[in-house]
């Protein structure tokens, strides 16, 4: 075989190997036909993560739609989710499809969250009742208020702060630990069922209190909107896990540190 022949060999080979691999990464992100939607979920939401994958298995099961849960960093969860790459995001605020547009609402709520404010300092613990309060104390006191990067509910609770007194962390095991060493003043944190259960288990002996809640809203399911169709199936299916006190049951299991 010449050198040309062998070089085109290699050539085609290459382009065929490449192309298999680009098809079976389609075929994993995919749910057409009988492929699971892949519905994405922040590494750092602790059991709203465990409380997610639990209520998509009984949705799977009303609906006969297969998925699965697939946990990320905050911010890619949904920037993934939103450019096609998974195919949707399991629990968010209202509105996100206002900024990410491929993404579309489930019109049934998943969960009913709180944001918390943690703190230690004796001035912030006795001062902050609510979130108007916080910032008005963290500007007088010039103390830095921290959230997890890629909340935009928290980004936009805090925005009335000054930029030098917002700081973002990626874990929240991060935050508790700076504000039990004092280094840091006070953390909008959500979910508050995942804080809670960190602060229980790894500071408990911290001094670091729940001094007041920050809001309480509602998460949605979205999907991308290829996966439209499926919207229906999924907003029955929640209700009727909302009606029959599964979706409760759920979350009191966790609370209780249950995950089976």
């Amino acid at each position: 075989m010449t050198l040309k022949k062998t070089l085109f060999s290699l050539f085609i080979a290459l382009a065929l190997l490449q192309s298999g691999t680009g098809i079976a990464n389609s075929v994993a992100h995919s749910s057409s036909g009988t492929n699971s939607l892949v519905i994405t979920m922040p590494d750092n939401d602790g059991p709203l993560v465990d409380y997610v994958r639990h209520t998509f298995a009984e949705i799977s099961k009303r609906t006969g739609i297969p998925s699965h849960i697939k946990t990320l960093p905050k911010l890619r969860a949904l920037v993934s989710a939103n450019e096609g790459r998974f195919d949707g995001v399991g629990a968010r605020i209202e509105g996100i499809e206002n900024q990410f547009k491929n993404l579309r609402k489930v019109q049934v709520a998943i969960f009913r969250e709180q944001h918390i404010v943690f703190a230690k300092h004796p001035s912030i613990v006795n001062n902050v009742k609510d979130l108007p309060s916080l910032i008005d104390h963290a500007g007088t006191n010039q103390y830095q208020v921290a959230y997890l990067l890629g909340s935009k509910k928290a980004e936009m609770e805090l925005s009335p702060l000054a930029a030098n007194l917002r700081i973002t962390y990626q874990q929240p095991e991060k935050i508790f630990s700076l504000i039990a060493m004092n280094r840091l003043g006070a953390y909008v944190g959500g979910p508050a069922m995942s804080n809670r259960i960190i602060l229980k288990e790894k500071f408990a002996t911290s001094g670091i209190k729940e001094v007041a809640i920050a809001s309480e809203f509602d998460l949605y399911p979205y999907l991308h909107k290829k996966h439209t169709r499926h919207i229906p199936s999924i907003e029955q299916a929640l209700s009727s896990l909302v009606a029959d006190g599964t979706l409760n049951r759920i979350r009191e299991r966790l609370e209780l540190g249950e995950n089976e």
